[in-house]
């Protein structure tokens, strides 16, 4: 079972032909000598059930592996309407396209796409395939200069979403979609996103939606597919909660620093990060104290942070101090009667000097369509709502820390468009390592 023949000493791909001409083909293929490029056995013309136009062996071969061929009928389904619609929209299309690295490891496309100097590959995965070899076949395209994304079938039609353990960590070195058969026998994909200028937070801001099968290639290979990173890890944004107090010495009002907060953008919105928010000053570095004292200490008048000794503690910590008489504030009354003040919030300050204690943030995030086409139909997908993912390289984390060992850099050639008017253009106008799909063609 395949989608090329040998006809009269020329190749011809089934998806390549109308229905008529396949009509007609078929009804004429007495008449012409048709062959199996595998192994040169004689071929007929087949229509599946699921409407696959193939070819097959007339008899079939146990010295012709190709014969029995054991893909199923939806993988064989899915791989026919990518290549016709790629074909129909003007690409060189061949299937079970051989290929080898420089170093002389093969690999086999379901499909292999060629369109001036790009080079792109679809893989469907039917069957189950751990990250971890989806990773090494990816990396073997890579080194052939080939662009894969892949469509992984989902083990629960009711779930709608495959891309579970270490898939749900998405990264733009390795794009991964789900891939659904329907009742109806239509074919849909999964894991897309399009951005709600109007929505106030992630799960409102970010829609997730479904494409039938030949509409997400057509917005695929069209570039209208964009890789929105969850974070920058480059950049950190700082705030302070102020508290406002009576000196014990010298009974004036004033202020010191009672939290640390510490902010980035998650996908386009300006969030806490919340295993570096609602730090004391002790538990922060010099550095961000250094920030500290010369940004916001001149703009809120409070009393520089320095290191004060305490008799109380027998020791020296970093500590607030009187701005009016520079008498030491203990930190108990900081770290145990902080709810008991009156507070104000600082305004958010960025600085690039300002980075994450936290240094295990993968480069991950989630594909989003920019649909410039005003007769794209997409629905709503109920099963795969979007998720604000938090990645943590620990001990249990040896399979997600694969990811780190395929990091490659593609020169896209894509234009980046804003997605939002708001905080989302803020925050792609600072994007560096924003990408969509394609190399330049």
């Amino acid at each position: 079972m395949g989608f090329s023949c040998i006809k009269d000493n020329e190749v011809v791909y089934s998806f390549q032909l109308s229905t008529d001409e396949w009509i007609n083909l078929k009804s004429e293929q007495k008449n012409h000598a048709l062959s199996m490029p595998c192994c040169g056995e004689k071929a007929i013309l087949k229509t599946s059930a699921l409407g696959t136009q193939f070819f097959a062996h007339k008899t079939k071969s146990e010295s012709c592996p190709a014969s029995t061929n054991g893909e199923s009928r939806e993988h064989q389904f899915a791989k026919y309407l990518v290549s016709k619609t790629l074909f129909e929209m003007g690409w060189h299309v061949e299937t079970e396209k051989v290929g080898h690295t420089p170093d002389g490891q093969e690999w086999v496309a379901d499909i292999y796409a060629e369109r001036g100097k790009a080079k792109m590959a679809v893989e469907i995965q039917w069957s189950p395939q751990s990250y971890i070899e989806t990773a090494k076949r990816q990396e073997i395209y890579r080194q052939s200069g080939v662009r894969c994304v892949w469509l992984l079938r989902d083990s629960k039609a009711s779930n709608c979403n495959a891309l579970t353990s270490d898939y749900m960590y998405r990264t733009q070195d390795l794009p991964v979609f789900t891939l659904v058969k329907n009742k109806d026998n239509s074919m849909r994909v999964h894991n897309i996103y399009v951005i709600d200028e109007t929505g106030t937070n992630l799960n409102s801001k970010f829609n997730a939606i479904t494409l039938e099968l030949t509409d997400f290639i057509r917005e695929l290979f069209s570039k209208n597919f964009t890789f929105l990173p969850r974070q920058s890890v480059n950049e950190r944004y700082l705030s302070l909660e102020l508290i406002k107090d009576t000196c014990w010495k010298c009974h004036k009002e004033t202020v010191s620093v009672g939290r640390v907060n510490y902010k980035q953008y998650v996908y386009g919105l300006l969030s806490d990060d919340v295993r570096m928010s609602n730090k004391t000053i002790r538990e922060i570095p010099q550095e961000h104290i250094d920030i500290i004292n010369q940004f916001f200490q001149p703009v809120y008048n409070f009393a520089k942070l320095k290191n004060r000794f305490s008799k109380t503690e027998n020791g020296t910590y970093m500590a607030n101090s009187c701005s009016h008489c520079d008498a030491l504030m203990g930190k108990f009354f900081e770290e145990n009667m902080y709810y008991e003040y009156e507070k104000t919030n600082t305004q958010t300050l960025f600085n690039p000097a300002v980075q994450s204690l936290n240094e295990s943030v993968m480069d991950v995030g989630e594909w989003i369509l920019n649909p410039n086409n005003p007769n794209l139909k997409y629905e709503n997908d109920e099963f795969n709502g979007f998720r604000d993912r938090k990645i943590e390289v620990g001990t249990n984390n040896e399979q997600r820390i694969h990811n780190s060992e395929f990091q490659h850099d593609y020169d896209t050639g894509v234009t980046i468009r804003s997605m939002s008017r708001n905080d989302v253009h803020h925050f792609l106008k600072r994007m560096t390592s924003l990408g969509g799909l394609f190399p330049s063609y």
